[in-house]
């Protein structure tokens, strides 16, 4: 059975060497039939020159130069399509998750009958701060989506052949990833997994905002919805106090005065606007993304090992 192993590099000078030395030595563990992919998002370290060096060695290697940094999830879905292995492995190569997974996961693999073993963290090593927002997101995501993700889930996983081909068939250019590999389906089985956390990343809060915010575009419709109805209570309201107001003008002869509240009652129904607006507006800049039909990603070259 030939093993295919798809990881990415951005930065990941420090790493990736040995990343490459402990993949191959668990990969020939278990089969002589193997590749390793690895796709370069556009380094500027000498990352690159590193798996270059590594080319050299060894004809199982092949790397994937992207021609820009297109993000993470472009770059797994390119190394992806260019996998040919009957099971394939996805890992990230800045060791947080240990290369010796692979055989962990062929294991549970072979014994079950799952199309995917994906990994789960038990306890986040994570920052306190990063926690309690990866937490936030999550059960924001699941309560306001269709679909459940588990909280802690990690890149790393196995997965056949049948549901690759069916993760790649989704065309989006915006991607989240844990999203697509849920609504793909097929029979999926967590593994829970140690994941060492090095104390620093290329994934700064801006691109993780950009990815919390493709997130819920991607999978929900709830804040249109939300909106909606926000603004239907907005109009009941005000008609039920303009019904007040009426009465009590005829009735009473009583009347409210005073431009202030006027004033505080336009600028806070017009913040509400913007906010509205604002929000319709991300939808619309997504689906401009996809209509626009761009390629994920563009590869400038692609190297094989020599040996």
């Amino acid at each position: 059975m030939r093993l295919s192993i798809v990881t990415t590099t951005y930065q990941s000078s420090s790493t990736i060497s040995q990343f490459i030395q402990r993949i191959v030595n668990a990969a020939q563990k278990i089969t002589l039939e193997y590749e390793l992919i690895i796709v370069d998002d556009g380094s500027t370290d000498d990352s690159v020159a590193k798996v270059e060096e590594a080319l050299s060695k060894s004809r199982s290697i092949k790397l994937i130069k992207l021609s820009r940094n297109f993000g993470h999830h472009q770059a797994i879905l390119s190394g992806l399509q260019n996998a040919v292995g009957e099971v394939i492995f996805l890992i990230d190569s800045d060791l947080e998750e240990a290369p010796e997974l692979l055989g962990v996961f062929w294991n549970e693999f072979q014994a079950s009958n799952s199309d995917v073993i994906f990994g789960v963290e038990k306890t986040s090593s994570k920052n306190w701060h990063t926690r309690i927002i990866s937490k936030l997101f999550w059960r924001l995501f699941n309560r306001y989506t269709r679909i459940q993700i588990p909280e802690g889930i990690c890149t790393v996983r196995l997965m056949n052949r049948n549901y690759v081909q069916a993760l790649l068939s989704h065309k989006e250019v915006n991607i989240f990833l844990a999203g697509l590999w849920e609504i793909t389906g097929f029979k999926q089985s967590p593994l829970i997994i140690e994941k060492l956390y090095k104390g620093s990343t290329t994934y700064g809060y801006k691109k993780k905002l950009d990815l919390a915010l493709t997130a819920i575009v991607s999978f929900s419709g709830r804040p249109l919805r939300i909106i909606a109805l926000f603004g239907l209570a907005l109009v009941l309201s005000a008609f039920s106090i303009l019904i007040l107001l009426i009465m009590r003008y005829f009735l009473v002869g009583e009347s409210i005065q005073g431009w202030l509240s006027l004033v505080g009652l336009i600028v806070m129904f017009g913040g509400i606007q913007v906010i509205s607006i604002g929000i319709v507006a991300i939808y619309v800049a997504t689906i401009l993304e996809e209509v626009k039909s761009r390629p994920r990603v563009i590869i400038s070259s692609i190297s094989l090992g020599k040996k």
